[in-house]
Formats: structure tokens, sequence, C-alpha cells
């Protein structure tokens, strides 16, 4: 008795039948073809481009208005209008002991908010935070760089993260230096 097997000698039993689904190159020539279409599909549709343009939209939008914050903030500080000050401040520094009435108090006699004119942003990042500690800002978030301008015509830096609370941006944290001397009190030094 002889038994006929359909697979020839030498050939593993357990392994599945192959298809010829072509010579390889062939397939990778179709998947680089596929993955071309998809990526034009994407780019030409818009769905890689939206987000992308919605956060530099998000961030010149909001630039005034953040800037307004920043600036309100900075001439209640030089005013000494230390409650004022501190409402501009989100309800979670406040709450996490970030900023205090006393802290701003300060502030006023401190020489990089004395004699305070005015602030612009040159840089702003808005995004969309979300953390685990809630003592870190949340939600709507914009980190922002900018200068400062005072009324002697001397100059500084600041950077500043706000929180969007109820549709109102808040600071969250806020650091301003001037820089070492302004051009009228250097005049007065030399005289």
């Amino acid at each position: 008795m002889s038994s006929a097997s359909p697979l020839p000698p030498g050939a593993n039993p357990f392994q599945p039948p192959t298809e010829s689904a072509g010579p390889p190159r062939q397939r990778s020539l179709l998947w680089g073809i596929a993955i071309g279409v998809l990526a034009c599909v994407c780019l030409c549709s818009g769905m890689c481009v939206v987000p992308m343009g919605f956060g530099v939209y998000q961030a010149v939008t909001q630039r005034d208005e953040v800037e307004r914050a920043i600036d309100a903030c900075l001439q209640d500080v030089e005013a000494e209008r230390a409650d004022a000050a501190l409402q501009r401040f989100s309800s979670r520094a406040i709450q996490n002991g970030l900023v205090t009435r006393e802290q701003i108090e300060k502030l006023a006699d401190d020489q990089h908010f004395r004699d305070y004119k005015s602030a612009h942003v040159t840089s702003i990042k808005v995004s969309q935070a979300f953390n685990t500690n809630p003592k870190v800002p949340q939600g709507t978030v914009a980190n922002v760089a900018g200068t400062v301008g005072y009324n002697d015509g001397g100059t500084g830096v600041l950077q500043a993260t706000l929180e969007k609370e109820n549709g109102e941006w808040r600071l969250f944290a806020l650091r301003v230096n001037r820089n070492n001397r302004s051009p009228a009190s250097a005049t007065k030094a030399a005289r």
C-alpha cells in the first residue's frame, strides 16, 4: 500500500502553504504608493495642518488679552494696589500659597517693579495642560516671554505663566527682571 502525499519530499507539513503574492519588490512598491497617497490625503485635506494651525491661531488671538492681564497686574503692583494685583492671579496660585498679599506688597518696593510703564509680549505658547498634580497650571495655559519698559527709560524682561479661568487670563507665575541701569539713572550718576 502506498500513500501519495501532496507535499514534496522534505517539506514541513505543519507550515501553511505559501501563496505567491508577487515578488517582494512589487509589494514594497505598493506599500510606498499607499503611504504616499495617505500622506497626500492627510496634508491636502488639512487633517495634519488643522491642529498646528489652531495652535498658531490661538497664540495670535490670545496675545493681546494675555498682555493686558500682565500689564494690569504690574500697574497694580507699581501703584501699591495689592488686593487688585492679587485678584489677577489664578485661584490655584492663591490656594496653593504661591502668591500672597504680603508678597505683592513687598514687590512695590522692588526695583524690578518700581517706576513701571508698560509690558510687551514677544513670545507666547498657548496649550492645553492636564496633570494629576493639582498644584500645577491646568486647562488652557499660556507661557509668555516679553519685555518691560520703565518711566525713566529703563528696560527689563518678563516671564509669565497664565491660566484661563472662567474665560479670563489669570497669572499663575510672574518673573520680572530689570536691566542693571536705566539711561536716566546712569546720566544722574555721572554728574
